[in-house]
């Protein structure tokens, strides 16, 4: 079974077909062997193909919705749990676009994360007030403006005043067209897209569960 079957089925939102492909593939190996071998190559390369230009937004973001129910249902099935660790939310800051976070938010889900959805932030202070309450290790902030991005260094100031360890890491437009922009903020890392989320997640995680 090839994950190029499994894509066209998802990018032509075929829910029937793309459960059927899980159920096939189930029969001779784990479910978590279908999330790293087909679903998250398929996610990242609809992520690229986006970046590149030959998928729209609304392409991968509808893939993603299409994935998280598809988790949704076979971890129900096979009494699976989401991964808890890192413990993790994705926030808008002082912005009102939300669809990158959309975006973000399902397909970390849609590979089996437990994410929490914190909305929009007009204010550092409030955000790591829920982000401290909640024990958050990984806090994703997702900005369009520029202005909100530079407003990103009020996070990392309250972060450090409160001597937490949560981990930032930044994605939108304005990263993406200066480079360095992450670092002067004081973000820990930088995501130019969903493949680039799915990679540092993961890498986390794999650290704190050493």
């Amino acid at each position: 079974m090839n994950t190029e079957t499994f894509k066209e089925d998802l990018l032509s939102l075929d829910y029937y077909s793309i459960k059927h492909f899980v159920q096939d593939y189930l029969k001779e190996r784990d479910f978590e062997s279908f999330v790293d071998k087909i679903l998250v190559p398929v996610l990242e390369d609809i992520g690229d193909s986006w970046e590149n230009g030959t998928l729209s937004l609304s392409q991968v973001y509808m893939s993603g919705r299409l994935c998280e129910k598809l988790i949704e249902e076979f971890i129900k099935q096979l009494n699976t749990k989401r991964i808890i660790i890192p413990r993790m939310a994705i926030v808008v800051f002082n912005d009102q676009h939300t669809l990158g976070k959309k975006i973000i938010y399902n397909v970390l889900r849609s590979i089996g994360y437990d994410i929490k959805d914190f909305g929009n932030f007009e204010n550092a202070d409030d955000l790591i007030d829920r982000a401290e309450k909640e024990n958050i290790q990984v806090l994703l902030v997702s900005v369009l403006m520029l202005n909100s991005a530079l407003k990103i260094k009020t996070i990392r100031e309250e972060v450090s005043q409160r001597n937490l360890n949560t981990k930032l890491i930044v994605g939108g437009a304005p990263f993406n067209f200066d480079s360095e922009l992450w670092k002067r903020v004081g973000a820990d890392y930088m995501g130019k897209n969903t493949k680039d989320a799915i990679d540092l997640v993961s890498k986390m995680a794999g650290e704190l569960n050493e």
